[in-house]
């Protein structure tokens, strides 16, 4: 028993002594190699490597030769970027702006002539309105307006001399072209070109027809709105003095008023968020006998809210009898 009991400690004695000279030899091993002036391995094998000007070169040289790489890679996605935009944009006028919009609206008219000491005919008319638009490209563009219009009772149309009573009867009908024009861009100044409404601001002074040209041109403000300042000029045959008494050509006849240059400037500029001050210069000159009138006006309008609106102006002519005018 005492020769089991002696080996069985020897045993553990024998293992912690075999432990303790393992773990122990790499200490000695390197302190033999630092008295002999030697460095540890470890630390000659993890040493970096010396910086010299010529790595940095290298270096600098990689690192340019990688942002060239990425400024080509983002000129390409840019341009491929700008494809894209125009492909939508080319997309999205065919879908908002066609190139033909054709709309329009329809009215009845029903006059019944019944005064207190004369009862005339009572004369109901059908009247259509079509406007075309048609999209040349970017900056142009064509419009018109054609009225189709008869009179029921007797099956002529409404715009026919003498209103249509003439003396040989039948069917008539008139097919009015109300406008018709080119509108475009010429730099930074709008052109229309042909038939057009001239409409004086609010409608105050001139209201018609005019054969001839527009040019607006749009000044920047502090409010956000240009300030438009509008010249036209062109031929009306509209009856723009029909009861003037200065008329001596038949005041109240079809064809005592018709045929005038005319002449127009127009103005709107605003001078608060939601005030604009207007004003209108217009000359128009008969070319049968050269009698011509002047109109000044001059107005303002401002929003007082998101439904109301507040407009006044005041006008002066040349005439001795129809010279003046004012509306609120």
């Amino acid at each position: 028993m005492k020769k089991r009991l002696l080996a069985c400690g020897l045993v553990p004695a024998l293992v912690l002594g075999t432990f303790g000279t393992v773990g122990a030899q790499p200490a000695a091993d390197a302190a033999v190699q630092l008295k002999q002036g030697g460095a540890p391995a470890v630390q000659a094998e993890t040493a970096e490597e010396p910086v010299t000007q010529e790595s940095l070169k290298e270096l600098r040289s990689q690192l340019e030769e990688q942002l060239y790489e990425a400024q080509e890679l983002q000129k390409r996605l840019n341009a491929q970027l700008d494809s894209l935009n125009k492909r939508v944009s080319k997309v999205e006028k065919k879908t908002d702006q066609p190139a033909v919009d054709i709309h329009g609206y329809g009215r009845f008219r029903w006059d019944k002539q019944h005064f207190e000491d004369f009862k005339g005919i009572d004369m109901k008319s059908v009247w259509m309105n079509l406007f075309v638009n048609h999209r040349i490209n970017d900056k142009w563009s064509l419009h018109s307006e054609h009225e189709f219009e008869n009179n029921l009772s007797n099956n002529h149309g409404a715009y026919e001399g003498d209103g249509g009573y003439d003396k040989d009867g039948g069917k008539k009908y008139s097919r009015p072209v109300l406008q018709l024009y080119a509108q475009g861009h010429v730099g930074e100044v709008d052109v229309k070109v042909g038939r057009f409404y001239l409409q004086s601001p609010y409608k105050f002074t001139f209201d018609e027809k005019v054969d001839g040209w527009q040019a607006s041109y749009g000044v920047p403000t502090h409010w956000g709105r240009k300030a438009m300042f509008t010249l036209n000029s062109g031929n009306t045959y509209s009856k723009i003095l029909y009861g003037d008494r200065d008329n001596k050509l038949d005041p109240w006849g079809e064809g005592g008023s018709t045929n005038f240059r005319v002449l127009s400037l127009i103005s709107e500029i605003p001078v608060a968020k939601n005030t604009n001050i207007t004003s209108h210069y217009g000359k128009m000159t008969r070319r049968d006998d050269h009698m011509s009138r002047k109109t000044l006006s001059v107005g303002f309008d401002t929003k007082l809210n998101r439904d109301l609106k507040l407009s006044a102006a005041m006008a002066k002519s040349d005439s001795d009898t129809l010279n003046k005018s004012h509306f609120i």
